[in-house]
């Protein structure tokens, strides 16, 4: 099995299973960004297979723990995207751009 970022109550799980969990956590800042990155491509794997709410509710807690990890609040993080859906848009339409002319 590959090292890998899981919820903080998964090696007690693990332990009443019976078995024995081999963790350790991270050491530096890199290789708690390292296994956030790794864990969020996880997490939207795993939605792509599964669109619900579970998983869902787990691309938002890797969320909040980059949050953590860089000295943002999420209430300013969503505050910001709120302004950029009003000045910018949002996604919903799905809009994709192929290419950029020049004007004549």
């Amino acid at each position: 099995m590959k090292a890998k970022l899981v919820r903080d109550f998964i090696p007690t799980i693990i332990r009443e299973a019976g078995k024995i969990p081999i963790v350790h956590n991270a050491k530096t800042d890199m290789e708690a960004k390292a296994v956030t990155i790794a864990k969020m491509y996880e997490e939207v794997q795993e939605f792509e297979l599964d669109p619900s709410l579970e998983e869902a509710a787990d691309m938002l807690e890797v969320l909040i723990t980059f949050c953590s990890i860089y000295s943002l609040k999420l209430e300013d993080v969503i505050e910001t995207a709120k302004n950029k859906t009003k000045e910018r848009g949002g996604f919903k339409r799905g809009i994709i751009l192929q290419k950029v002319g020049k004007q004549q």
